[in-house]
């Protein structure tokens, strides 16, 4: 989406964000392999070492609302693996960067949401 509107000039920002990790959340004991020693880990060391949900929100709320964000940027905290701590620009992975896997995300969304907005090559 970020390319088709610059190419467009339609002036929509497309920005990814992730807020890491958190404390307070069953994310990880409701989430892919819940339970077992990473739920006891995360439930125990998380109360002492990780964000709160209020601080974990920041990455989010940057991308949302920084003046010096641009269309196609990728934020996340910015220490510790990416979990946790402040806002940076995140490294986007290549497989992301990937225009057949971008083109079959796409076509593969628009038919299990019933959406046929744009197909994907009117995004070039």
């Amino acid at each position: 989406m970020s390319r088709k509107s610059e190419a467009e000039n339609w002036g929509i920002l497309s920005i990814a964000a992730h807020p890491g990790v958190c404390k307070s959340t069953e994310i990880v004991a409701n989430g892919p392999g819940g339970g077992g020693l990473l739920s006891l880990l995360y439930s125990t060391l998380g109360r002492v070492f990780l964000p709160s949900v209020e601080e974990a929100v920041t990455p989010i709320l940057y991308a949302a609302t920084a003046s010096k964000i641009k269309g196609g940027d990728y934020v996340g905290p910015k220490r510790v693996w990416e979990l946790r701590d402040g806002v940076a620009r995140s490294k986007v992975p290549d497989e992301a960067m990937n225009e057949e896997v971008a083109k079959r995300l796409w076509n593969i969304s628009a038919k299990l949401t019933e959406t046929e907005w744009l197909q994907y090559s009117d995004l070039k």
